[in-house]
Order: C-alpha cells, then structure tokens, then sequence
C-alpha cells in the first residue's frame, strides 16, 4: 500500500490488522473509513447469493475435461500456399532488382547538343 494516501493503512502490519480484524467477523461501523469496510467484505465468508450456481459450474467444468479432447487440424493447404506466395514474392522481387542493375550505366549518356543552324526543308 502507498503509505498515507488517502488517509489509509501505513503499512502492510496495518493492511494485515485489518483483515485479521475482518476475519474475526467484527463488522465495520458507519463510520469506518472505506478501505476497511472493503476489506471487511472480502475477507468475509461468503454469502449463499455469491456462491448460487458453483455447484454447476464445476459439473460443467468437470463435463468439459471429461470429453475428448478435438482434433486440431492444421491448415496445411493454407500454410503451403502462404509460403509459395513468399517465396514467388521474393522471386519476383530479386528478378526485377537484377535487370534494374544490368540496365545501369556506369557513366552517365550525355545527349549532343542541338545545332541551331540545321533547318527543315533544305
């Protein structure tokens, strides 16, 4: 617990006085601070509108672990196609990355420059 927040326990020996304290069954007065009528509640015995309905909740729970157990069975089909797709993904890919650098030059290609006496017709 955070030391005096709130106005609260101090320490663990003061958190653990308290649920002793709510054990033992003394009910928190009106005017008990929040944190020990919180506490009170749950360290208290429970009550038969909390616990309605445990018993089938375990005879589920024991029907469920008692049947077999299904069958999972792996996408295969799936799993094989995922990875052709990568693997014509990364073909492709290394293909087009290749012809990318065959087709480049090592020194750039200067075009002539244009003659301004050169005309049409003649």
């Amino acid at each position: 617990m955070h030391p005096r927040r709130s106005g609260g326990p101090a320490d663990r020996a003061e958190s653990d006085r308290l649920l002793d304290a709510a054990r033992a069954g003394s009910p928190p007065g009106p005017q008990t601070d929040p944190l020990t009528r919180l506490l009170s509640a749950a360290a208290g015995p429970a009550t038969a509108g909390e616990i309605a309905g445990e018993d089938r909740a375990v005879a589920a729970f024991r029907a469920a672990r008692a049947g077999p157990v299904p069958a999972v069975r792996p996408r295969r089909r799936l799993r094989i196609a995922a990875a052709l797709s990568g693997l014509a993904a990364t073909a492709v890919a290394g293909v087009a990355f290749a012809a990318v650098r065959l087709d480049r030059h090592p020194d750039p290609v200067i075009p002539p420059a244009a003659t301004a006496r050169w005309r049409w017709g003649r």
